[in-house]
């Protein structure tokens, strides 16, 4: 059963999970391929669910609907590197460039800090897809994934 559930996730994009709720047969059926028990949390009028053994996490909002996925790239304290499909035929490997060949000019971009790589937003109708990569080499730290009704008060 284990394999069945492994591969399962490895086929589906977590873009789809965006606006169905945790307990949409899609959503549930990822979440139990996990096989992760997730840290729970609260952080403003969000829960987080967060699997850092399978290097992501998702943020539902009041009525239990994923508004935002955080998808990580690269192995840190905190997570490990996500193995599942990625969106768009993204991968952690690609640069800036590469993804601006695969998705047009970003919506949004900014420099990068000491601490923090360059960033690019890219807007869709159904989501907007948010790249942070890494400071030192070319690849994507982490990918997140937002509902425009989270973007509505980002701006």
């Amino acid at each position: 059963m284990y394999l069945k559930e492994v591969l399962f996730m490895f086929q589906i994009d977590p873009e789809l999970f965006i606006g169905k709720t945790q307990d949409s047969k899609e959503v549930a059926n990822f979440l139990i391929a996990l096989n992760e028990n997730p840290n729970i949390e609260s952080f403003a009028e969000f829960q987080i669910w967060d699997f850092p053994r399978n290097g992501i996490s998702f943020y539902l909002n009041e009525d239990q609907q994923v508004v935002v996925i955080f998808l990580f790239g690269s192995d840190d304290e905190e997570h490990l590197e996500f193995k599942g499909v990625l969106p768009r035929n993204i991968s952690f490997e690609c640069g800036s460039r590469d993804v601006a060949e695969k998705l047009g000019l970003p919506s949004l971009c900014g420099a990068g800090s000491a601490d923090r790589g360059e960033w690019e937003r890219f807007d869709f109708t159904d989501v907007s897809i948010h790249f942070e990569y890494l400071l030192s080499t070319k690849g994507i730290k982490v990918i997140t994934l937002m509902s425009p009704s989270v973007l509505s008060g980002i701006g």
